[in-house]
């Protein structure tokens, strides 16, 4: 099966439109996203109601969608993250906060796990940004395959043995092999705010058939 893993859209219609039209030519049976559909853009309903059509789609929360309800604080973001989320609050359809009242933290599919920041700890705002925090997230985690976003980075990490910890960063088309004699956290990138210096959206595949995770870009026009 082949399945689309993305994330961080951040009310960015655009990008969202982009990645759904770049993503249908994929031969694709499956979508999973990794939170975060709201905060920053100016189109949270039009995203909500994107994802809510969407066939064969498993979404979870990301710590944007969760603090526009108020289950987490705004308070705790940087000031731009704040004056997003209070504003969105006051945007949102009630079908659609009903919708992001309904996703979980997590999810797991055929023994793999999906989260927004660390399968370490789903609900937390932790970004897997250094191997002390990848390690810990191997150590306090079961799963040989996680995926992951909030960094807005793609990134491979992988953990060999006890404390070999592997951060490698991504090249547009790369694609890898998830050989069995290691432990992976796959970093899908973000569509709509894309944070490692490189243009367009980016997001990535899982083949659970051969084992292997193919890092994709898109571009959208920018406003």
């Amino acid at each position: 099966m082949r399945i689309a893993v993305f994330a961080d859209v951040h009310a960015n219609l655009e990008a969202l439109l982009a990645f759904i039209e770049h993503s249908s030519d994929q031969q694709l049976e499956r979508y999973f996203f990794l939170g975060d559909i709201v905060g920053y853009g100016t189109n949270p309903n039009e995203c909500i109601d994107v994802l809510r059509k969407k066939d064969n789609l498993t979404s979870v929360a990301g710590n944007h969608d969760t603090a526009v309800l108020w289950k987490t604080s705004p308070y705790d973001m940087n000031t731009h993250a704040q004056e997003s989320i209070l504003w969105t609050m006051e945007q949102l359809k009630n079908e659609n906060i009903e919708y992001l009242q309904g996703l979980q933290s997590c999810s797991i599919s055929s023994g793999v796990f999906f989260c927004h920041s660390t399968p370490g700890n789903p609900e937390s705002s932790t970004y897997l940004n250094s191997k002390p925090k990848v390690l810990m997230a191997f150590l306090r985690s079961p799963y040989w395959l996680s995926f992951v976003s909030h960094t807005h980075s793609p990134l491979i990490m992988s953990k060999e043995k006890y404390l070999n910890i592997g951060m490698d960063k991504v090249t547009t088309g790369k694609k890898v092999t998830l050989h069995s004699s290691k432990r992976w956290i796959i970093n899908c990138g973000s569509v709509g705010q894309p944070r490692d210096g490189i243009a367009g959206g980016s997001y990535c595949i899982y083949d659970d058939t051969d084992n292997t995770v193919e890092f994709k870009r898109f571009s959208y026009e920018r406003r």
